[in-house]
């Protein structure tokens, strides 16, 4: 043969039959590999799905668990109000019984003062409602004659007895037994 055409080498095709041998059998070998890994995957994903799941679920739960949470803070607040509603109304009904103690204490001093001196001073009413002193409040039996029906009628109001109808001489004898 001539120098164009060599002659195949058969050291290499020998040594890549031996090389085929060895790989081929670990051919097996990747595709169970491969089976395995896919097998690892499909596992994978199963877990990561639960995983989702009961991260789902978690959230689920916080979220009941913070509507309960609000719910009962709403009632709470709800209690509180009414608690606080409930002492103020009964503060309130003290103060008033507590400023018709002193109303009534202050009446009998006016009494007993005018029953030893007709022109004595008159102790001023407190306004049942505020507890103070009522404005502009006549400190004599002769300033409480001097009335006109106007002031009259604002005192027995503010003093919450009802105005009897007629004329200014009855709402003046009216103002004149709260003060005595």
């Amino acid at each position: 043969m001539g120098q164009n055409n060599p002659l195949p080498d058969f050291d290499n095709i020998s040594g890549a039959f031996t090389t085929l041998g060895v790989e081929i059998p670990r051919l097996r070998n990747h595709q169970q590999l491969a089976q395995e890994i896919r097998q690892g995957q499909q596992q994978l994903q199963q877990q990561m799905q639960q995983m989702q799941q009961s991260q789902q679920r978690f959230q689920q739960q916080m979220q009941q668990s913070q509507q309960q949470l609000q719910q009962q803070m709403q009632q709470m607040q709800q209690s509180q109000q009414q608690f606080q509603q409930q002492i103020q109304q009964q503060f309130s009904t003290f103060s008033r019984r507590l400023v018709v103690i002193e109303n009534t204490t202050i009446q009998i001093k006016n009494k007993q003062s005018c029953q030893a001196n007709p022109a004595a001073r008159l102790s001023p009413l407190l306004n049942p409602v505020t507890g103070d002193i009522i404005p502009d409040c006549p400190t004599t039996a002769a300033q409480i004659h001097k009335l006109t029906a106007a002031q009259a009628t604002r005192l027995l109001e503010i003093l919450q007895v009802p105005v009897p109808a007629g004329t200014v001489e009855v709402k003046k004898t009216a103002l004149l037994q709260q003060f005595l």
